[in-house]
């Protein structure tokens, strides 16, 4: 078994089953030939009993520029869902990379939606942006925003700031009427670490209401 090391903001979404920054999609996709294993915990910590929201992923890179995979996730009810994340137009110095997405294709987390959640992600590196807005050089900063049905029903919009080879700080918003109730319409803020070249920590709160946690293992076998 040959580990191989995952690429800048390379980690599963807190849903598990796709790449992701929090709860939205990022346009990193998982190498060829390479699985991705994920799990995460996320609990209330304002109002309410809520059980814990538990969710373990795994994913797939099929093609270069294909990822597939499947999340189980359960709070008081137990669902598998079928994930895919295809990048249509990758990023150049002019123009943003185009992402396409589904999570939960059948559309059976009734608690998140009922509807499968499609998506389409438009993703920039927008470092010389910030270091001429702080009139200094910044740190590598990426940054999603896009649209879609069911659980990404509104507007979301993400940034991944790599404050060093083996840290990111994660910010994120998703709108519309869809999804954990609690935590729509709200940002989330976070940081992922690399312990190793193959796995990531990470620890986020969740529409400032949440606090979840979690950990990503990538390996392939040639």
């Amino acid at each position: 078994m040959i580990i191989m090391a995952l690429p800048a903001l390379g980690a599963s979404s807190y849903l598990g089953g796709f790449s992701g920054i929090i709860l939205t999609p990022n346009d990193v996709i998982v190498p060829e030939g390479t699985w991705d294993a994920s799990f995460h915990d996320t609990t209330r910590l304002l109002g309410g009993s809520n059980p814990d929201l538990l969710t373990f992923g795994l994913t797939y890179g099929l093609l270069p520029k294909l990822e597939v995979g499947a999340s189980y996730i359960t709070d008081d009810t137990h669902k598998v869902v079928v994930n895919g994340k295809y990048r249509l137009v990758t990023e150049n110095a002019n123009t943003p990379g185009i992402t396409l997405g589904v999570f939960d294709v059948g559309g059976s987390v009734d608690f998140i939606s009922n509807d499968p959640s499609l998506y389409v992600l438009f993703s920039k590196n927008i470092t010389s942006l910030a270091s001429n807005i702080a009139e200094q050089p910044s740190k590598p900063l990426r940054l999603g925003v896009g649209f879609g049905s069911g659980f990404y029903n509104g507007i979301m919009a993400n940034l991944d700031w790599t404050l060093s080879p083996r840290l990111s700080l994660l910010a994120e918003y998703k709108g519309g009427n869809q999804g954990i109730e609690r935590l729509r319409n709200r940002p989330s803020a976070g940081f992922r670490w690399a312990a190793t070249d193959s796995l990531r920590l990470d620890a986020a709160v969740l529409g400032f209401r949440d606090f979840g946690f979690g950990l990503s293992y990538r390996s392939t076998i040639k």
